[in-house]
C-alpha cells in the first residue's frame, strides 16, 4: 500500500485560504530549517519581504529581479540550489499569505478576483512538482510569481497581468515637435501627470489566451477596475506590439494597437529599442528576416488611453451586447 504524502497541499481537502497557506509555510520552514538552519538567521526572511513590499510604486515591475537580486546571489554562492529554492518558495509563500486577504475582501470585481486564485492555486500547486533551478531570480516566470503574490501585478487574463506605472516622460522628446505639444497637453492639461496608470504586460508562463478576444476581456476588467480607483488616469501602452507598421508585417498582431485606437487611445512614437529589436525578432522568422534585410525596424510605440475613453468604450460595448442579446 502507498503511503499518502502528509503535505497540506497534497490532501483531499486541500484548498487554497490564508490557513493553507500558513501549514504549506510551516511545512517548507521546517524543511528548510532541516537542509541548513542558519540560512534564515543570515539572511533574515522579513529584508527580503520588506525590500519587494517597499519597491518604488510606480516603477516597472521587472525592477523587482534587481531588488532581490542581491540575497538570491549571495544565498545562491553560500548555499546549494535545493536550500535557495526552499528559501525563495517560504518567501513567496508569506508573501502569498499576506495578499490573499486583500485579493478576497472585495476590492477587486469578481472576475480579477476568480483569476488571482486561479493563478495562485496553480502556482502553489507547483511547488511540489517544479524543479529548484525554477526558483531563481534569473527566469522570468519566478518573477512573474513573485510580483502577483505581492500584488505587484495582478492576473488580468490567461496571457496577460497589470501593474500601476507611470509613463516615461521620454515621450515628450520621442516624437518630434508635435508630438511633444500633443503630448503636452495631454498629460499637463487634461490629464494633469504622468502617474498612475494601468499598464499590460504578457506573462512569461501564459495559459493561452493570446488573442482578441481574451484581450477584450482585459480591457473590460480594466474599465471595472477604473470604477473602482477613479485616481487612476487611464491605461498606458508600450511596446513594439503597437507599431502600426505591424498591420502589414504581422496582421494577425495588429488588433493589440487597434481595439484600444477605436475606443479613443492616443498613440505616440517611442523609438527603436534593443528590447524591441530582441523580442520582435526572437518570435517570427518573417520579421527577423525583413529586420536582417534592412526592411523593417522594431519599434516601440506608446497607447495612451484615458479612463474617460476607457469607460465610455466599455459602456458601450455592453449597450451593443445588451441589443444584441
Amino acid at each position: 500500500m502507498t503511503a499518502q504524502c502528509s503535505h497540506p497541499l497534497c490532501r483531499k481537502d486541500a484548498m487554497l485560504s490564508e490557513a493553507k497557506i500558513a501549514e504549506c509555510i510551516e511545512e517548507t520552514r521546517k524543511e528548510l530549517e532541516s537542509a541548513s538552519g542558519e540560512v534564515l538567521q543570515q539572511y533574515p526572511i522579513q529584508r527580503y519581504l520588506d525590500s519587494i513590499r517597499n519597491y518604488p510604486k510606480f516603477e516597472n515591475y521587472f525592477g523587482l529581479s534587481t531588488v532581490v537580486r542581491e540575497f538570491c546571489e549571495r544565498i545562491e554562492r553560500k548555499y546549494d540550489a535545493r536550500t535557495q529554492a526552499l528559501y525563495q518558495k517560504l518567501m513567496i509563500l508569506t508573501l502569498l499569505k499576506g495578499s490573499l486577504g486583500v485579493v478576497q475582501n472585495g476590492e477587486f470585481p469578481g472576475s480579477v478576483v476568480a483569476l488571482c486564485l486561479d493563478y495562485y492555486e496553480r502556482m502553489v500547486s507547483a511547488l511540489l512538482v517544479k524543479n529548484d533551478g525554477y526558483y531563481t531570480h534569473r527566469n522570468e516566470a519566478f518573477i512573474d510569481d513573485i510580483c502577483c503574490c505581492s500584488l505587484k501585478t495582478i492576473p488580468l487574463g490567461k496571457a496577460w497581468m497589470l501593474e500601476t506605472a507611470a509613463v516615461r516622460k521620454k515621450l515628450l522628446v520621442t516624437g518630434g515637435v508635435r508630438q511633444f505639444l500633443a503630448c503636452s497637453a495631454l498629460f499637463l492639461c487634461r490629464l494633469r501627470g504622468f502617474a498612475p496608470f494601468y499598464r499590460i504586460h504578457m506573462l512569461k508562463r501564459p495559459s493561452g489566451g493570446f488573442d482578441p478576444e481574451e484581450r477584450i476581456k482585459c480591457y473590460l476588467r480594466i474599465a471595472e477596475l477604473l470604477k473602482r480607483n477613479p485616481d487612476v488616469k487611464g491605461m498606458y501602452l508600450l511596446g513594439w506590439f503597437y507599431d502600426p507598421k505591424l498591420a502589414d508585417i504581422s496582421p494577425e498582431l495588429a488588433y493589440l494597437r487597434e481595439i484600444p485606437e477605436r475606443g479613443g487611445a492616443r498613440r505616440f512614437r517611442y523609438g527603436p529599442t534593443e528590447q524591441a529589436i530582441r523580442l520582435a525578432t526572437a518570435w517570427s522568422a518573417e520579421r527577423k528576416k525583413l529586420y536582417e534585410e534592412g526592411k523593417y525596424m522594431p519599434t516601440e510605440h506608446a497607447l495612451i488611453w484615458p479612463r474617460k475613453e476607457i469607460l465610455h468604450w466599455a459602456s458601450e460595448r455592453a449597450k451593443d451586447e445588451e441589443a444584441a442579446s
